[in-house]
């Protein structure tokens, strides 16, 4: 989960039973943060607030109601709930782990008048709930939401660095919904990635918040290869372009297409191309 050093605040007991624990991580008089883990307790009934609020669902689910329109939706993992100011509306009792911004405008007014025509708290308000599941932004709104829990109270710019993770997680929101998919965007991020030579599977899930497994089989999926097949085969095409179009020595060849030894890059170049790098080149200049 994105922050398990709060586990220890936010456990309480009753009776054995799990009840709610919420931890205030920020508040001002236009801003409060809140993380909830453990079993959220429903209101007794209706409440409403001078304050916009987002919640964001790193796990579990529960049902919500706004009793003046009378909708109901259910919310999940990698979902949001959107409730503009002055909404009436309550919850059912849920296990799982939410985070919880609430604020109104005074406190993002200087960024919104900064990205003028470019933004709308109304365009954000108009959806009650969002599934982010596969949608790109999840991780973007997750990188948000975790820059704001593990910002230290103590430093004099917290203030501005929460405000400002606040408006980027509202202009994410505001977006439309990108076309491609997580996929692409993995498969986006090795290839821009693919040179250095600590890039693994191991650290693109730490990345990109995925399970190692669940990513493993997503690039399988969208490049027919495994993740050091699709790996090799782009550091390969890089050193084949190399080798053929500059004079640059094979260890430097090697450490700029993020092999990181040259003794890998030459195993690994003779299963690909059959031959040695030298050998390419040779070839190749004729």
């Amino acid at each position: 989960m994105i922050i398990d050093a709060l586990a220890d605040y936010l456990a309480s007991s009753y009776n054995g039973q799990m009840i709610v624990s919420d931890i205030e991580i920020f508040r001002t008089e236009s801003l409060r943060v809140y993380f909830t883990r453990t079993r959220m307790k429903a209101p007794d009934g209706p409440v409403s607030h001078d304050l916009h609020e987002v919640n964001y669902y790193l796990s579990g689910a529960n049902r919500w109601e706004f009793p003046d329109t009378g909708e109901t939706l259910h919310a999940s993992t990698n979902s949001v709930v959107l409730i503009g100011r002055g909404v009436r509306h309550r919850y059912d009792d849920s296990d799982g782990e939410r985070c919880s911004i609430l604020f109104d405008e005074r406190y993002i007014e200087n960024a919104i008048a900064e990205a003028a025509g470019d933004f709308s708290l109304v365009k954000v308000f108009d959806r009650r709930h969002i599934d982010l599941a596969g949608d790109v932004r999840r991780h973007r709104i997750e990188a948000g939401i975790r820059a704001i829990l593990n910002e230290p109270k103590d430093d004099g710019r917290s203030l501005t660095r929460v405000r400002m993770a606040v408006f980027d997680i509202l202009m994410t929101l505001a977006d439309d919904p990108p076309q491609h998919t997580v996929e692409d965007e993995i498969v986006r991020y090795i290839k821009e990635n693919f040179f250095h030579p600590e890039l693994s599977l191991r650290a693109l899930a730490d990345e990109t918040g995925m399970q190692y497994n669940a990513l493993s089989r997503a690039i399988k999926r969208r490049t027919g290869k495994t993740f050091i097949e699709h790996l090799s085969a782009l550091r390969i095409e890089r050193a084949c372009r190399l080798l053929t179009e500059t004079d640059i020595p094979l260890t430097g060849v090697s450490f700029d297409c993020g092999f990181g030894d040259l003794s890998n890059f030459y195993r690994v170049f003779k299963r690909h191309c059959r031959i040695s790098p030298g050998e390419y080149r040779t070839e190749k200049h004729g």
